[in-house]
């Protein structure tokens, strides 16, 4: 068309006063490695645009299973109060329980804390720090490595669940039409892309589009979404980019990749050609004929300046269109982030500690109701009892680990067994359980994904 002709023709003129564009596009190595991953998931993303009108991976219930019982500590402390520790004796004894299993875990995290600060720290060169030692590459990349493989297990204590191949691709193979700013990520950039969620939901994300139009528009429909997602991506000679995300959803994970450009859609590219060839075309037929029959300017020299000023017209009209929609990426990342880099590993080893006291409290509680079950049947028969409690509590279906929740509670009685904690330290400790009688109702702000 007349309109993107002349926007390209403008950027071609103007590239040449900009040579670094020119190095990128004579220094493109075709034969860059990529990833097995990286390639697996590029080719399921040409098998899933193939299909039409999905709004979920096929067999999703078996690709993600939700781990996240949607309950602090203190909540589900509550619950387990109201309905297995009734009696005044009983109530005080869990919660003399749950305030020597945190104190007693919060050691063991900290100290997990610590060797994580320790292999982050060497990573990010911080100008601020006198006498750092430089990393090369190779020695960077290793060390991402290792940080990435201690992250792992922390991650999976944390109840995040990592998407699979198939998740990605679908998600990277969709457009969604409520969607205001669209992206482009090129895969074969990306050396690492790894992608952790919990809290699965379904129901309505409120956009940018929805706050500033309100009542003029209808009501977005429902999507499939996480609560929290933590992504961590690699580009091609550019350090690991580690952050959490929330209400994220399942056909957006493009826009939280690093390097990911916004463009602007077919129908928008078509709609600002035509407004600038309709413009161009009236403009110089009223001021461009009339201007060449007075000043006696032969027809092509005319047509030439015309041609450039429209030229450089619509690159101007193309480059405040790509600012905008850049500007709108910027803002949806800034309001959806929620830690990055140093913070998010503060984070994960905080969510860690607190579900792993979560599992240690409900494998107490329900132990006490055993009965009769064989010990090599006491981690199947725990997982089924939690799941259906919460699934009949909450209205919620959840994946519980109870072999895991077991091996806790198991270490835990044996640290325990070697002394009772002081009153002194008790009465010290801020993070003491509120002590709070009050029945707790299940949380109203949940939108359940029932079964």
């Amino acid at each position: 068309m007349l309109g993107l002709s002349m926007f390209q023709a403008a950027r071609l003129v103007r590239g040449f006063h900009n040579w670094t564009w020119i190095w990128r596009i004579g220094n493109t190595s075709p034969s860059a490695t990529v990833s097995p991953f990286i390639s697996s998931i590029a080719t399921k993303i040409k098998k899933y645009k193939k299909m039409k009108n999905l709004t979920e991976p096929p067999n999703w219930t078996q690709l993600y299973q939700e781990r996240y019982i949607p309950l602090s500590k203190d909540q589900l402390l509550g619950y387990l109060s109201q309905e297995f520790h009734s009696s005044p004796s009983e109530e005080s004894a869990i919660r003399e329980f749950a305030f020597q299993a945190e104190f007693h875990t919060m050691f063991k995290y900290k100290h997990i804390l610590t060797q994580m600060q320790a292999l982050y720290y060497p990573i990010p060169q911080n100008p601020d720090i006198l006498h750092q030692p430089l990393l090369t590459d190779h020695q960077c990349q290793d060390k991402e490595q290792e940080l990435l493989r201690a992250l792992e297990p922390l991650l999976d204590q944390a109840n995040y669940s990592l998407l699979s191949e198939e998740v990605v691709a679908f998600s990277l193979s969709l457009r969604h039409k409520t969607e205001v700013v669209k992206v482009k990520a090129n895969l074969k950039e990306y050396t690492l892309m790894r992608f952790w969620a919990l809290g699965q939901r379904k129901g309505i994300i409120s956009s940018s589009t929805w706050r500033y139009l309100g009542f003029l528009t209808k009501l977005p429909e429902e999507r499939r979404y996480f609560q929290r997602v933590v992504m961590a991506a690699n580009i091609k000679q550019a350090p690991l980019v580690l952050k959490s995300f929330k209400d994220v959803p399942l056909d957006s994970l493009q826009y939280l990749l690093p390097g990911v450009k916004a463009r602007t859609s077919r129908l928008k590219l078509a709609q600002l050609n035509a407004i600038v060839m309709v413009s161009g075309l009236v403009s110089f037929i009223n001021l461009g004929m009339v201007a060449a029959s007075s000043l006696h300017l032969a027809t092509s020299l005319l047509l030439l300046f015309f041609v450039s000023l429209m030229g450089h017209r619509t690159f101007k009209v193309f480059t405040r269109l790509q600012k905008l929609n850049n500007l709108e990426l910027i803002n949806l990342l800034y309001f959806r982030t929620t830690s990055s880099d140093y913070e998010l590993i503060n984070n994960i080893v905080l969510r860690a500690l607190e579900e792993h006291i979560k599992e240690v409290l409900l494998a107490h509680s329900f132990l006490s109701r055993k009965g009769d079950v064989p010990p090599e049947e006491s981690a199947q028969w725990l997982q089924k009892t939690v799941e259906s409690w919460v699934r009949t509590r909450l209205g919620c279906k959840v994946s519980f680990d109870g072999a895991r929740a077991l091996d806790h509670h198991k270490a835990l009685v044996e640290n325990m067994s070697i002394g009772p904690l002081t009153s002194y330290f008790k009465n010290l400790n801020p993070l003491l359980i509120s002590q709070s009688n009050k029945s707790l109702d299940p949380p109203s702000q949940i939108q359940s994904v029932k079964e």
